[in-house]
Parts: structure tokens; C-alpha cells; sequence
């Protein structure tokens, strides 16, 4: 790999940590209908657009990582899964997506849908709680809704990160 790959994959990689630090500050960020974003899968939306699925699926496992070492359930869930949603929507967008705002959007709705229905049957509706489809549309769908926002500000700025550090 040439030196602009290494210098893209850090500058990429500190952004999403600092997008993961600046997010995680207590009420920062404004609630919506008592949910809050999960502001890097907008950001690894960006980068499997832009990048190499291999690239797209590791940006996932460092995101899921931040996001396990957060999370107040433990466990594995965001590491596998984002790793996993990164990896293939890094595959279909090379193969079938143009790099553009709209294609952005629709990986980011797709991720974040997935990921959020995913984490309602594993830690809701396969544990048997009571209240599971109240939960599912009070909790799930405003924050699938609130994520796919920060498309807005991290398609472009991951654009202009792959764009200044293009690979010769």
C-alpha cells in the first residue's frame, strides 16, 4: 500500500474515534423521543462507498469495538454485526452503488435498520421481554431515523478525506 493509503486509513480512523469521543459526552447531543444516534454508522456508510470492502469491514470492527466498549449490555453485538453490515454494504457499493450523497443515504438507512432490528431480536424479542413491539417503535425506529441524519455531515467529510489522500 502506498504512503496516501496509510495516511487516509489514520486520518479516517481518528475522525471516527473523535466522532465516537464527541458523540459519547452526555447530553451533547440533543435526545430524540428519549433515543440518541449511533453516529459511526453513518460514518462507516461513508467509508464503504469510498473504500475497498476489506477496508470497509475492518472500519466496522474498529467502530463496533468503540461502540461494544460503551455499550451497557457487553458483549460482542456491534463488533460482529457492524463488521459484518460494513463488509457487505463495502461489496455491494463497489459493485452496484455510484459514489454519490444518495447511495450514502440508502447504506446508511441500511446499516442502521439492520443493525438497530438485529439488536431489538437479540436483547428484546429472544429474551422474552414484555412491551418488545412498544419498544421497537419508541426506541428502534426513532433511533434508525435519528442516525441516518448524520449522513449530512459525514458523507462529505470522509469524501474530502479520500479524495485529498487518493492512492497513486
Amino acid at each position: 500500500m502506498k504512503r496516501n493509503g496509510y495516511i487516509r486509513y489514520t486520518v479516517l480512523s481518528v475522525c471516527m474515534l473523535l466522532s465516537f469521543i464527541i458523540a459519547s459526552i452526555p447530553r451533547l447531543l440533543p435526545d430524540f423521543f428519549d433515543c440518541y444516534p449511533v453516529v459511526l454508522i453513518p460514518f462507516i456508510a461513508a467509508i464503504a462507498l469510498f473504500e475497498k470492502e476489506i477496508a470497509a469491514g475492518y472500519f466496522g470492527l474498529f467502530a463496533g469495538m468503540l461502540l461494544d466498549l460503551y455499550s451497557v449490555n457487553g458483549g460482542i453485538f456491534s463488533t460482529v454485526t457492524l463488521c459484518i453490515l460494513a463488509f457487505l454494504a463495502g461489496l455491494i457499493a463497489r459493485h452496484f452503488f455510484v459514489e454519490n450523497f444518495y447511495s450514502a443515504l440508502a447504506v446508511t438507512t441500511a446499516i442502521a435498520f439492520l443493525h438497530q432490528t438485529v439488536y431489538w431480536m437479540v436483547y428484546y424479542l429472544f429474551r422474552g421481554k414484555d412491551g418488545i413491539f412498544f419498544a421497537y417503535y419508541r426506541q428502534i425506529l426513532p433511533t434508525v431515523l435519528y442516525t441516518v441524519v448524520f449522513i449530512v455531515i459525514f458523507y462529505p467529510l470522509v469524501k474530502w478525506i479520500c479524495i485529498k489522500h487518493q492512492q497513486d
